[in-house]
């Protein structure tokens, strides 16, 4: 669990560390077209955190929803920027593409929004499991596990996105406009895999987090009969 959240928290943080670079030097895009995707993104993750519970509730099992939410998170993030990479567009169609990205930023957004309350959901099952094996509750040891993931996160996730721009070769502060058009899609390879690629080790590690939701049911009923014939 405390993998998972951590690549999960590092795929986060790399794509937001990079959507300037992309939004400026691989769609070159305008301050006010970066505003308007950063905005829209925001709210979708704040639509697709509202709907995480009732989406759970219909796919079946928490595990199962955030992966859901985490794979249509990486594959819209990555999608238009192979696309174009891979000469799928137009050459004339900067414009469309320009779109496509800013439309599928909340489009992304939204799965994000799904995944990340089934961290905190999932955790909460797990104290559980800890109360039948040891008769007490330790919510302490999950939340100090929870601030050490996101303390690696904090530091990872910018230190990952530097590596990027390093080996793509785009100098801080270049105009878009002067940069080699070879430097650009290097970047975009580097990026669009990169995400790919470390989802895919996310929802890995999730394959390990065995409380299904009949199984945590059962829990608590032991949890409950337990406290019972204490008292």
């Amino acid at each position: 669990m405390v993998t998972a959240s951590i690549i999960f928290g590092i795929t986060q943080g790399l794509v937001q560390a990079l959507t300037l670079y992309t939004a400026s030097y691989f769609f070159e895009l305008s301050a006010a077209q970066t505003s308007v995707l950063a905005s829209l993104a925001v709210t979708s993750i704040v639509i697709g955190s509202l709907l995480s519970q009732p989406l759970s509730k219909l796919i079946g099992e928490k595990r199962t929803t955030f992966v859901v939410g985490l794979a249509w998170y990486s594959v819209v993030t990555s999608s238009i920027i192979l696309l174009k990479l891979l000469g799928v567009f137009p050459e004339d169609a900067d414009q469309l593409v320009n779109t496509l990205y800013i439309i599928s930023a909340p489009v992304s957004a939204l799965g994000l929004g799904v995944a990340i309350p089934m961290m905190g959901a999932m955790v909460a099952d797990i104290t559980d499991e800890h109360e039948r094996l040891h008769g007490g509750r330790q919510k302490g040891i999950y939340h100090a596990a929870g601030s050490f993931a996101a303390k690696l996160i904090g530091g990872a996730a910018p230190m990952f996105a530097g590596y990027v721009i390093s080996l793509s070769g785009i100098t801080a502060g270049a105009d878009p406009s002067s940069v080699p058009e070879e430097v650009i899609n290097r970047f975009g390879w580097i990026q669009g895999p990169s995400i790919l690629i470390l989802s895919a080790f996310a929802i890995g590690a999730m394959s390990f987090y065995n409380l299904s939701r009949a199984r945590h049911a059962a829990i608590l009923q032991e949890v409950a009969a337990n406290k019972a014939a204490a008292s």
